[in-house]
């Protein structure tokens, strides 16, 4: 599983390798619907109008995007990576969502959250994921770096909280976002239902290997794709 969920950043070359190569219809469909963010009581014009574009942002999720527009995100990275590293044998896609809540349990069998125990503040009384219980006022007021909080055993951040992901079931996604209410709706096995693109909703691609991995770098990789489309 990646790290993080995909990112403005990572997004924008995805779009821009697009736009580069000529494919006007993929371009069309996997473009960010930003205006949805005006459907958020509270949020307005700013966020609209900066939140995929702005540098203060790279480094958020990407939401707002259709099932189709994410997996068309995981084509287009499967094809960029088998050009770097061909003998890997390399498939992106977006996970089940049985591969979702075991990647999110991070070698925890057991435990509703990523972090372990049945609690969703530390010892000081700090939310531990970003959502919105009624009573908090030390998280996000909507989402928050990509990397935020402490990653999970398997290093992956953010697997509750920030924002639901999507995974290969349209319709479905898993852990829950910046705007979920209840300690229930952000649990490593949390499922809820959606129709569109939306301001909550982003995703994380599965990546499988079975090839020869010994060379593969997916950091190094994933500069390689920078310098060549920028």
């Amino acid at each position: 599983m990646a790290a993080t969920e995909v990112t403005n950043q990572k997004y924008r070359l995805f779009l821009t390798d697009l736009e580069r190569n000529g494919q006007s219809e993929l371009l069309a469909k996997a473009q960010v619907q930003q205006e949805n963010w005006n459907s958020i009581d509270g949020f307005n014009a700013p966020l609209a109008d900066n939140y995929f574009s702005h540098p203060a942002y790279a480094d958020y999720p990407v939401v707002n995007i259709s099932f189709e527009a994410a997996q068309a995100y995981c084509q287009w990275l499967t094809q960029k990576l088998n050009s770097y590293y061909p003998e890997a044998q390399i498939s992106v896609r977006l996970p089940m969502p049985q591969e979702w809540s075991y990647a999110a349990k991070g070698g925890r069998k057991s435990a509703p959250y990523p972090w372990g125990g049945a609690y969703v503040q530390n010892a000081k009384g700090c939310y531990l994921a970003n959502f919105s219980p009624k009573q908090a006022d030390d998280g996000g007021r909507y989402t928050v770096r990509a990397d935020a909080y402490f990653a999970n055993g398997y290093g992956l951040y953010n697997t509750v909280g920030n924002v639901a992901e999507m995974t290969n079931e349209p319709g479905i996604a898993m852990g829950g976002s910046w705007q979920t209410t209840s300690m229930e709706g952000i649990t490593v096995d949390s499922q809820e239902s959606y129709e569109q693109a939306a301001p909550t909703l982003g995703f994380r691609p599965l990546i499988s290997l079975q090839g020869n991995t010994s060379n593969l770098n997916l950091n190094k990789a994933w500069k390689k794709i920078s310098k060549d489309i920028l």
